[in-house]
């Protein structure tokens, strides 16, 4: 049985869900951005995809925002 080349091989827990997974992913969250020491936390790739969901949605409602303000004409 071939062994996936992204798979550690061995069991850890998410830093931020506590599941175990042989799949960890390098982080940093996009919502403490601007501290003076953003920390690198190792998560699970479903915790990745929900971290990329929540900064796909927060960017279109920042898109909603910002385009009457842009697109307006004075």
């Amino acid at each position: 049985m071939p062994v996936d080349p992204t798979s550690s091989g061995t069991m850890e827990l998410c830093e931020w869900c506590s599941n175990q997974s042989d799949q960890l992913t390098p982080i940093r969250d996009w919502e403490e951005h601007g501290s003076f020491s953003p920390r690198e936390s190792q998560v699970c790739l479903q915790c990745v995809e929900k971290h990329r969901q929540g900064f796909e949605s927060a960017s279109a409602e920042w898109a909603a925002y910002m385009e009457p303000r842009c697109t307006a004409t004075g």
